[in-house]
């Protein structure tokens, strides 16, 4: 994820050529926690690759907040605040405004936060902030581009509704939660968004943007007074508290041995979603050991199950690993289309592959390259100020402390990969089994 690049390479090259011998904090992240002078706390990540100062703020609210009849608004809200212009910039003025600043400026919504991610050169960077507070709390939101976005995002939808994966993910995760909340997040429709109004913009963006309990991450060459003045100039002027709340966690539910077939595409492949749906991760550590088992056991073609499934029997044309948490569950999904023919030969294969994994676990050698290959993503991910900070931003809302994602290289140096609890967790003896076609 990030920073400090050059420690980051020396640990990843102790991963894979043994013998390095540390320096004094060299398995920490250059990262701490600040308060702005208006009281707002703030991880600053220091890092001086790149003359880019990125901000990224997570409101403590997503679309899972809303109820049905506002849900889709977050959609359509967040999408025409950006593409209005302010009160005093026309939509025009304010794209050329933050393109003469160097600026990146994003407002959108997932599941479980309302984000603003904001970067710019050292030149430009007020400006930039600026900018980004005045469409956060001046936004023009004009009714012929609340309809055009509002259409676009429909025939999206539309297209969605009739894919197999879509199909298959929704009931993947009905299967394995019981939370309204998160079913209607991962099952939008066309018709919600198309009955969203003009009037049910203005308040979303009220009720979301609020600043109690906002999580800030900054990454850039600056000093914290620097930084703190920054966050506190994009977030005057909004509202402090507002009436959301999270809905209540979804209790997991038992997951028996059938597949659940539905209808898919009629094509002459099926879509597989195969895993299991758990309680998100308490720590830090849980989170970063179970994503790398994960990936040993799923992603890409050197993993347990691509090796066995593809190269043994021929039976898939390709796997996606999707391992995510949320509010109130952590998922552990591989997707993959499987030829009908071997449809049934491929299950089998998947779950013995499941079942083995979570018997023995990894190998060493296994161990050693997942390690350091999340050293590397994170290296990789450093490059990039705007990628850093928004991924700190994630991690933030995992309800992980500043200290905790600093300390992150020692945590993956240190993984127990081969811990057996864990194993159980994320590899269930049942996993659901979803199969459109």
């Amino acid at each position: 994820m990030m920073l400090r690049v050059k420690k980051l390479i020396v640990l990843a090259a102790c991963l894979v050529f043994s013998g390095c011998n540390f320096g004094a904090n060299a398995d920490q992240l250059d990262m701490h926690e600040y308060k702005s002078p208006k009281g707002f706390r703030f991880s600053l990540a220091n890092s001086e690759i790149q003359d880019t100062i990125a901000l990224s703020f997570a409101f403590a609210c997503g679309l899972v907040c809303d109820d049905q009849k506002n849900y889709a608004a977050g959609y359509v809200a967040t999408a025409t605040a950006k593409a209005g212009g302010t009160l005093s910039l026309s939509a025009a003025e304010t794209y050329e405004s933050f393109r003469d600043a160097g600026a990146r400026f994003n407002l959108n919504a997932n599941s479980d936060q309302t984000y603003v991610e904001i970067s710019a050169p050292s030149r430009g960077i007020d400006r930039a902030v600026d900018l980004a507070n005045e469409v956060l709390t001046k936004p023009v939101l004009s009714e012929k581009a609340m309809l055009r976005l509002r259409e676009q995002m429909a025939k999206q939808r539309e297209e969605n509704e009739l894919s197999a994966e879509v199909k298959a993910f929704a009931s993947f995760i009905n299967t394995g939660v019981n939370s309204e909340a998160y079913e209607q997040y991962f099952s939008p429709h066309a018709a919600d968004l198309r009955a969203v109004q003009l009037v049910q913009l203005q308040p979303w963006l009220r009720n979301h943007l609020v600043t109690k309990n906002i999580l800030v991450a900054v990454v850039a060459d600056v000093t914290p007074e620097r930084a703190g003045l920054l966050v506190d100039r994009v977030l005057q002027d909004l509202p402090v508290e507002g009436p959301l709340k999270f809905p209540p966690g979804g209790a997991l539910k038992p997951v028996g041995t059938d597949v659940i077939t539905i209808a898919g595409d009629g094509g002459a492949q099926a879509v597989v979603n195969f895993g299991s749906i758990n309680k998100r991760p308490e720590t830090l550590q849980e989170w970063l050991s179970g994503n790398m088992l994960a990936k040993i056991f799923a992603e890409g073609s050197k993993s347990r199950l691509f090796a066995d499934v593809r190269e043994k029997i021929g039976a898939t044309y390709g796997l996606d690993l999707d391992f995510n948490f949320y509010e109130s569950m952590a998922m552990n999904r591989v997707v993959g289309r499987v030829g009908l023919d071997k449809l049934d030969q491929a299950l089998a294969q998947m779950r013995l592959s499941w079942k083995t994994f979570r018997e023995e676990g990894p190998t060493d050698a296994e161990i050693s390259e997942a390690k350091a290959s999340m050293l590397n993503e994170m290296n990789n991910a450093s490059r990039d100020h705007s990628r850093a900070a928004g991924t700190i931003r994630d991690y933030l809302t995992g309800h992980w402390t500043s200290d905790e994602i600093a300390n992150m290289p020692s945590l993956i140096m240190h993984a127990n990969l081969k811990d057996k609890a864990l194993l159980a967790k994320l590899f269930p003896l049942n996993p659901i089994v979803v199969v459109a076609r």
